[in-house]
């Protein structure tokens, strides 16, 4: 069998693609869903609420295990034990940013790192992420590259990116 995952605002559903001419809606869940990923037997929801861990082993019946709240989720991945979130709070002067949870639990999922982003944060991706380890070591750097173009100096558009080495996920900081 053959699934894809969907977020329908306020649904999250499970489609049989095995036919891809005819798919059809297997399985779901009453829960808010804007952003999906999955590995293994579980896929990961974001949502204008927080974080489901929703278990997919029976596709017909998914079942939510773990949620944690967070603001409107607007990227996430799944790396191994980790769930890297970004979030935004639709200008509500509370700090938007990437929140790190951990999921080596999906029953008992919980924050171990969080860093403040100036702006909208709208996506995330990870690379050379820590694999699973009793312990972590290192600090967090982080690296603004942030770079300006535009038509004259009174006419900037900025595009800005963190660069976030998470050596050490359970350490929290601002910039």
């Amino acid at each position: 069998m053959s699934y894809a995952y969907v977020g329908f605002s306020a649904e999250f559903a499970v489609l049989d693609i095995a036919n891809p001419a005819q798919p059809r809606r297997i399985g779901y869940l009453p829960i808010y869903a804007s952003k999906i990923a999955t590995q293994g037997e579980y896929t990961y929801v974001g949502g204008r609420q927080g974080l489901n861990i929703v278990a997919i082993k029976a596709p017909t019946h998914p079942i939510a295990i773990g949620f944690i709240a967070t603001e409107a989720v607007t990227g996430l991945t799944v790396a191994s034990d980790h769930v890297y979130i970004v979030d935004q709070d639709g200008g509500l002067a509370i700090l938007d940013g990437l929140q790190i949870v951990d999921i080596s639990n999906p029953a008992q999922i919980h924050r171990i790192g969080a860093i403040n982003t100036p702006g909208f944060a709208q996506a995330v991706a990870v690379a050379g992420c820590p694999t699973r380890q009793a312990t972590y070591s290192g600090r967090h750097a982080h690296e603004n590259l942030c770079e300006h173009w535009g038509q004259s100096d009174n006419e900037r558009n900025f595009a800005c990116a963190y660069k976030l080495t998470i050596s050490e996920p359970a350490v929290s900081f601002s910039q």
